[in-house]
């Protein structure tokens, strides 16, 4: 269940919580969110993307489970990997393409879809400059050992720490212990950035809970366990990142009734939606948008949750 975070100033993560307690308690189609505090260890899995250039949205995905569930799909996922021969293959959307990869993507998503857990992306438009506060000025962060930050990365790296904490922050509590899996990033492409990204974490996290789990930072550099425990978010940021494309090409408002799917949809995002929207699966799912508000020019956001019913999405 999601516990409310401990926050007493407003801004973007007071907006989201606020979203996800209402979404709770709501009578009809509440959200779901799994009881993880049973477990001793979790994993979370994130992946961010949108930088490139047309991509109207940031994309930051995340995936937390139990130790548990993990063992289970760790089983599952090798033993797809033997059957379908994908031997070094990266389960990524912008890889789909490759028939082995399209081969065994429902047998990847059924594994997943299993997952005891909960995926949580929020993706930011890009006329959203600064959603955590005003422009980053690394001087202002004197206890960040890497000396060499740049405003865009750090504003990166706020944005990361920031929703990381957010998803761990009202799923967690100080009895357990979170390892968190990324895949390679500019926020921690040395070992001491690294370091900075865990103490800013361990920040974030103290302003959101009273008392935080212990956490540790895994990169997947290659790792296949871990590279495909993050594909996982990686695939939905995709799928969400091309649905909204389509969308805003047949101008579709967000906040409009989108029970029809984009006429131009890929096949491979047709697929990756009918499993994403489906209400029986293990993992639950929250979504939300960040926008400008309308008529607005001066940095003030309004956030958007998206429901999800099977085989179309619909707010």
């Amino acid at each position: 269940m999601w516990r409310s975070l401990n926050i007493t100033s407003s801004g973007l993560l007071a907006v989201m919580n606020e979203i996800a307690v209402r979404a709770q308690e709501r009578p009809e189609r509440p959200q779901h969110f799994p009881d993880l505090r049973k477990f001793e260890q979790l994993r979370l899995a994130s992946d961010y993307s949108g930088d490139q250039r047309g991509a109207k949205y940031r994309s930051y995905s995340f995936l937390l489970t139990s130790h548990e569930s993990w063992a289970a799909w760790e089983t599952e996922r090798l033993r797809l990997r033997d059957r379908f021969h994908l031997e070094g293959r990266r389960m990524r959307y912008s890889r789909l393409s490759d028939t082995r990869r399209a081969e065994v993507l429902p047998h990847f998503l059924a594994a997943a879809g299993a997952l005891h857990g909960l995926s949580v992306t929020v993706l930011v438009n890009h006329s959203v400059a600064y959603p955590f506060g005003g422009p980053i000025d690394p001087s202002k962060f004197p206890t960040l050992r890497y000396k060499d930050w740049k405003p865009a990365t750090l504003e990166r790296l706020i944005r990361v720490v920031s929703l990381a904490a957010f998803v761990v922050g009202g799923m967690s509590d100080h009895r357990q212990h979170v390892d968190w899996v990324t895949d390679e990033d500019p926020i921690a492409a040395t070992d001491v950035q690294v370091d900075d990204l865990k103490k800013t974490l361990a920040g974030a996290l103290s302003r959101v809970m009273r008392d935080p789990p212990s956490f540790d930072f895994q990169i997947t550099a290659g790792d296949l366990e871990l590279e495909d425990l993050a594909s996982i978010p990686d695939l939905i940021a995709g799928v969400l990142s091309e649905l909204l494309r389509e969308y805003e090409s047949e101008g579709v408002e967000l906040n409009s009734d989108l029970s029809a799917p984009p006429r131009n949809l890929s096949d491979r995002a047709k697929l990756l939606m009918d499993w994403f929207s489906n209400p029986d699966l293990a993992l639950q799912r929250f979504v939300l948008f960040v926008d400008p508000a309308p008529g607005r020019d001066d940095g003030v956001f309004k956030v958007t949750e998206l429901g999800l019913q099977h085989g179309q999405p619909q707010t």
